[in-house]
């Protein structure tokens, strides 16, 4: 193959990569390619194939690693945000929950007194859903922490670059899921009882 045939390969090399949506390749390769085009032509033509096919498939390898660097990062960056939801949601379950107990003790302890045993009775049941809901909140958080671990004691399987999750971690998630829904259920009960006895 003459040096000008050569020259015309290695730009349409350089096309094809660059519509594969490439914006670099190592140097280093390059420069076996730019080695190659300067040895004699009396050298074999299988060589000078040789090292064109081996930058081609160093520059596929390269492209490869790049996608799987990127699919990685995003991965990691998915799982962070997911992360974060979870804990303030379970921060806010925690929260409304408890607040609402706070409250309820704090007019429980306003109207006490002898006369005041009917409405202390009625807001028990409020009370009690207020804080079944803060345990359920709080168990849920304990249970996403061992889902978290149950994850990383485990190997975690690709597939179609994404991480598969055991049956453990899953069964967890969900457990844990179900749990801060309870906790909003019981909220909403709270919250409805309350009403109900401060309209009696």
């Amino acid at each position: 193959m003459a040096k000008d045939d050569r020259l015309i390969e290695l730009r349409n090399l350089v096309r094809v990569l660059r519509l594969q949506g490439r914006k670099t390749v190592a140097i280093t390769n390059l420069e076996k390619v730019l080695e190659e085009l300067a040895i004699e032509e009396s050298e074999p033509s299988e060589t000078k194939e040789l090292a064109l096919t081996q930058f081609k498939e160093a520059a596929e390898q390269e492209r490869s690693l790049a996608h799987y660097s990127a699919t990685n990062r995003w991965n990691v960056a998915e799982l962070a945000i997911v992360a974060q939801l979870g804990q303030g949601t379970l921060k806010n379950a925690i929260l409304i929950n408890g607040g609402g107990a706070a409250a309820l003790l704090a007019f429980i302890g306003h109207v006490w007194g002898p006369t005041s045993r009917s409405t202390i009775v009625l807001l028990s049941w409020p009370l009690f859903c207020f804080v079944l809901g803060v345990v359920a909140a709080a168990f849920a958080s304990a249970i996403a922490c061992l889902a978290e671990g149950a994850g990383f004691a485990e190997d975690i399987a690709m597939v179609d670059d994404k991480p598969k999750l055991s049956l453990t971690s899953k069964r967890l998630a969900w457990l844990t899921v179900f749990l801060v829904i309870c906790s909003f259920i019981l909220f909403s009960l709270g919250c409805t009882q309350a009403y109900i006895a401060f309209t009696v």
